[in-house]
């Protein structure tokens, strides 16, 4: 199962059971940070040698916890042989965000570009800080000021973030 294995990237694995109905709490990896909707989206949970994809039905994130319902998976006996397990994506799967790669970023606003000097997470979204114009100014990473996150690149492109200047 090595090629398989090559073609994917750990994300985090499956802490517990949650509830009676086959949702598990799931767990990221350390630098790693939702991106996108989790929703039909396909995990693959490693057991020993072998991994079994599963598609994801729903979730939700509580108090910095990801609770996972996946299709098909209806009870809390279901998922016994899934608890514990190291949790995959394909590798071209573009979920998740590294956390630290934000402090190695440009952030791009009208062709100019400006280093970020910091970065933190608020609980809800992350923010980045530049040196703008005259003042410091922290930027939400959220769609109302970011138009895309170039990761290859390793740039952030804002739109209006004027109104952010106090």
């Amino acid at each position: 199962m090595k090629i398989m294995e090559d073609k994917l990237t750990k994300v985090g694995y499956i802490t517990s059971s949650h509830g009676i109905k086959g949702q598990v709490k799931f767990k990221l990896v350390q630098d790693l940070d939702y991106d996108k909707n989790l929703e039909n989206e396909l995990f693959f949970i490693k057991d020993n040698i072998n991994f079994k994809p599963l598609k994801i039905e729903s979730y939700s994130i509580k108090n910095n916890t990801c609770i996972i319902k996946f299709k098909d998976v209806n009870s809390i006996n279901e998922i016994q042989t899934l608890l514990k397990k190291e949790v995959f994506i394909e590798n071209d799967n573009k979920l998740f965000v590294k956390l630290d790669n934000y402090l190695n970023y440009k952030l791009s606003y009208k062709n100019n570009y400006f280093e970020i000097i910091d970065v933190i997470n608020n609980g809800v979204y992350w923010l980045v800080k530049i040196y703008f114009i005259d003042n410091v100014l922290w930027i939400p990473i959220v769609d109302e000021y970011i138009e895309e996150i170039n990761q290859e690149k390793k740039v952030i492109f804002a739109k209006s973030i004027e109104k952010l200047r106090v």
